[in-house]
């Protein structure tokens, strides 16, 4: 919940709020740095991640879930290491964590990630992810759980991308139904403009892809620090609704890419040395815990658009004994 996450670091901090931890939660005794580590390896990290993932998912409203993967690539080069892959299903909008599924380096992801569809009701819900997952069976396996889809779609799908990609570059941008936002942060100048084509011609064309209502253009203009960038990106979806209401999911997908770089940045869980594949499942969900918790309390207590950065919030929690407690007693 501070940002504290390598084992010694762990215990020192124990020791020296030793006073607070009884007051709040009862903790009278710090275990040893060898013990603690003990305890992580031996604990199933599949069993903490699952109970973990039912108190963060436990009476939440549920609109946009993003699925996606990460690898923990463990920079810290020790053999002994075990290599670990975790496919999450997040709530967009708070963080929370629905559901995730560690896999071995040797295992295929996409046929994968569609497993914690099985572990909540996604009717009526809208799946994201990225064009990994851009895969019929993946559409099949949503439509047929009363789910709804907006896929990105790469060269991984080398027809069908390069279809639609003619099919926006050779017609009118004036003759698509389009929405743009601007947004200055930070210095940070972003522009991004969707188009939306219902061509019954390319649909018919891909009927295959169950319940396929819409396809999605976005140009994304970025200048920050005199630096420019521009990129285009291609959508699929079963829904079809207005360009404007495009932008905001695809938006609200991208906040899983934040959540990444949280854990690299703010906990450095590349850099971790948690050995075992027990221990690491196990500290990479109470991560996902710690973030979803102060993003909820930031969002629902501070009512300003800039908000203070989730890093920076942990730290205060190390500063002042008043925030913990509230974060974690926040509903």
């Amino acid at each position: 919940m501070s940002g504290i996450d390598h084992l010694d670091e762990i215990i020192e901090y124990g020791n020296e709020r030793l006073d607070f931890l009884e007051f709040h939660f009862g903790i009278d005794k710090i275990p040893s740095k060898s013990t603690l580590s003990r305890v992580l390896n031996a604990v199933d990290g599949e069993a903490v991640a699952g109970s973990v993932v039912e108190i963060m998912r436990d009476n939440l409203p549920v609109e946009i879930i993003a699925i996606d993967g990460k690898a923990i690539r463990q920079r810290y080069q020790d053999e002994r290491a075990e290599k670990v892959h975790i496919i999450s299903a997040f709530l967009t909008k708070t963080g929370v964590l629905l559901g995730q599924k560690c896999i071995s380096e040797k295992e295929n992801e996409i046929p994968i990630v569609r497993e914690p569809l099985d572990l909540f009701n996604i009717s009526g819900k809208i799946i994201t992810a990225d064009a990994m997952h851009c895969q019929r069976e993946t559409v099949e396996k949503i439509v047929k759980s009363s789910g709804e889809y907006v896929l990105s779609l790469k060269k991984n799908q080398p027809s069908f991308y390069a279809d639609v990609e003619e099919h926006f570059e050779e017609n009118d941008e004036s003759t698509f139904e389009s929405a743009e936002t601007k947004e200055i942060n930070k210095g940070r100048y972003e522009h991004r403009q969707c188009f939306k084509s219902i061509d019954s011609a390319l649909l018919n064309r891909y009927s295959e892809w169950l319940n396929l209502q819409a396809f999605y253009k976005l140009e994304r203009f970025t200048l920050e620090k005199g630096k420019p960038q521009f990129e285009v990106s291609y959508f699929i979806s079963s829904l079809d609704v207005s360009p404007e209401k495009m932008l905001e999911i695809i938006r609200d997908h991208w906040t899983i890419e934040a959540m990444h770089n949280i854990l690299d940045v703010s906990f450095n869980e590349d850099d971790g040395r948690v050995l075992s594949k027990n221990g690491q499942i196990s500290l990479n969900v109470f991560r996902k815990l710690a973030i979803a918790a102060h993003k909820n309390y930031l969002n629902d207590t501070i009512k300003t658009k800039t908000k203070p950065s989730i890093k920076s919030h942990m730290f205060k929690t190390l500063l002042s004994d008043k925030i913990l407690p509230n974060i974690l007693a926040f509903p």
